[in-house]
């Protein structure tokens, strides 16, 4: 686990990070007029904007996303449901959880999932930068920093160009995507559930997956999802609390 120290955490995107965000969109989307319109759109970042300050204590978060070989482990000793989905090699992310069982899973560990705002700390830092590596293109200079989609004439879906068409090792980009605080694919490869619960029975999820458009990368990105549900492009990663003094 990394140690994400106290401080404060820029909500939203500014004017400036939402530009980017659209003209990575139109990188996202080119050659399709049609994905162009509906995905990169002011609409689609309303949500987002705003620069309004939060304060998040301190606690400790796992570097990288939980492993099927981990998750496994958990299954052997009896403190974990068997995955419901799943990859190849070990040391893939742990996929076809509910959030149940993601949560059941951390505090197995002794831990807890982190909230959103946890979350978007870890990945971002003290600025207000759009991914966790900075604000270059997930793609700048033909060097992948994440694993994620491309669109085509059916939407969003996978890619091969940065080298996994799926999900890939919990390891991959573990430096080229670094966060401030050293955590890794805190975008793209899976996205991740949080402790958030909304009115309507779903939780919240955060980051982008192998499937999402660079531009769903950014680290404001949440999504509601019900909380019975499982996908192959949805994983976790736990949380801990800093013992008090």
């Amino acid at each position: 686990m990394v140690l994400v120290p106290a401080g404060q955490v820029v909500s939203g995107l500014s004017a400036e990070a939402r530009a980017k965000a659209l003209a990575q969109c139109q990188i996202d989307t080119d050659g399709n007029p049609k994905a162009r319109d509906t995905y990169c759109t002011e609409e689609a970042l309303s949500g987002e904007a705003t620069t309004e300050k939060k304060d998040v204590a301190a606690f400790y978060l796992d570097r990288l996303e939980v492993s099927q070989l981990q998750y496994d482990r958990c299954v052997n000793q009896r403190g974990c449901k068997t995955l419901k989905l799943t990859w190849e090699l070990d040391e893939q992310p742990a996929t076809g959880v509910t959030w149940e069982m993601a949560r059941q899973y951390c505090e197995n560990q002794g831990g807890r999932l982190p909230t959103a705002l946890e979350w978007l700390r870890a990945a971002r830092g003290d600025d207000d930068r759009l991914y966790p590596w900075g604000n270059e293109s997930p793609e700048e200079g033909k060097l992948h920093r994440a694993n994620y989609g491309r669109i085509d004439r059916r939407g969003p879906g996978p890619s091969r160009a940065d080298g996994h068409k799926y999900a890939a090792p919990v390891g991959v980009f573990a430096e080229r995507s670094a966060s401030p605080f050293g955590l890794a694919n805190m975008a793209g490869n899976v996205r991740e559930w949080a402790s958030d619960e909304t009115p309507d029975g779903s939780a919240l999820t955060v980051g982008g997956g192998w499937r999402d458009l660079g531009m769903d990368l950014r680290v404001t990105r949440v999504l509601p999802v019900a909380k019975d549900q499982y996908q192959n492009d949805l994983g976790f990663r736990c949380a801990m609390d800093v013992p008090r003094r």
